[in-house]
């Protein structure tokens, strides 16, 4: 009987110093979040994946300009790096960024097949008329040849039908065949000269067509990983537990979508939600480019952090 009630006791003094811990850390994640929209925040980097290949320099450079952004606006400092900061940043690589160097490949090998199909086709452009002034011209002579082949075959037979043939007519004739026979050897380097140029056209069609195929492909290849892109996986995320304050950024196309994607996730820190304006930063996807805040941004954290 004793032992039950001292056990009831002591579960009763567990439960209200649970209660007491619970209340204290309540208060404390609510001061601490109060003093974060009133105080200057710091950050740190903390780790950055070598397969985004950007240095750490780099890096923060793009952190400074993601925080100048909302600093700019609001007319005073509102966050400081510091070697012992509050919040960690990391750039961790997974599969989203994966997909997002893999479009930049493929989009590369997009505009060289591009490139080398525009070179192909300045070359055929170049070719094709070269190849119909040649035929022309080898047609004329032709005709001119077979003219000149018939004329002597007449003549020949007409003096086949003699009895005799004078010395002067057999010189003529000789001297005709002999110039014949010159016209068609220049008719046969003609025409495989013509046949030469006629077969480097070909040639230029047959890698135009693969030229062609190979940027279909790529085009193809493009569209399917761009698929690969949907959804709403995020580029970045805010995280805030009672151990770590953390910023983690998983996917930028761009510079200017880095510094984005670190401004967007400040605004979280400062307690900003997401707008329902794809042009603001706070937009739950990155939409653009541009590093300019929408008046909401502006309006949304001088409410948090007020202005100069």
């Amino acid at each position: 009987m004793m032992k039950n009630a001292y056990t009831s006791r002591l579960s009763r003094h567990i439960r209200h110093l649970v209660k007491i811990i619970v209340c204290i850390l309540f208060v404390c994640i609510f001061q601490g979040r109060s003093e974060a929209f009133s105080t200057i925040m710091t950050y740190r980097i903390n780790s950055i994946d070598e397969r985004f290949g950007l240095s750490r320099q780099e890096v923060a450079d793009a952190v400074h300009e993601a925080v100048a952004m909302w600093e700019k606006a609001l007319g005073h400092k509102i966050f400081r790096e510091d070697p012992a900061g509050s919040i960690e940043i990391d750039l961790v690589y997974d599969n989203r960024q994966a997909v997002v160097d893999n479009l930049k490949n493929i989009g590369r090998g997009i505009d060289d097949a591009k490139a080398s199909y525009d070179d192909l086709m300045n070359l055929y452009n170049d070719l094709k008329p070269e190849v119909a002034r040649k035929n022309v011209a080898y047609s004329v002579q032709y005709n001119a040849y077979l003219g000149h082949l018939n004329a002597y075959r007449a003549d020949l037979d007409a003096e086949s039908k003699n009895d005799s043939v004078s010395r002067e007519a057999f010189q003529s004739l000789s001297r005709r065949k002999q110039s014949l026979d010159a016209e068609l050897e220049g008719l046969k380097a003609q025409q495989a000269d013509l046949q030469k140029t006629v077969d480097d056209l070909n040639t230029l069609v047959a890698d135009i067509g693969s030229t062609a195929s190979n940027h279909n492909s790529q085009v193809m290849s493009y569209k399917n990983t761009c698929n690969e892109l949907t959804g709403d996986l995020p580029s970045g995320r805010y995280e805030r537990t009672m151990f770590r304050e953390s910023i983690t950024i998983f996917q930028f196309s761009s510079r200017n979508t880095l510094v984005r994607t670190l401004a967007h996730e400040f605004g979280h820190a400062r307690g900003l939600e997401h707008s329902k304006n794809p042009d603001s930063i706070m937009y739950y996807r990155i939409r653009s480019e541009s590093k300019g805040l929408a008046p909401e941004d502006i309006a949304a954290m001088q409410a948090r952090c007020g202005n100069n």
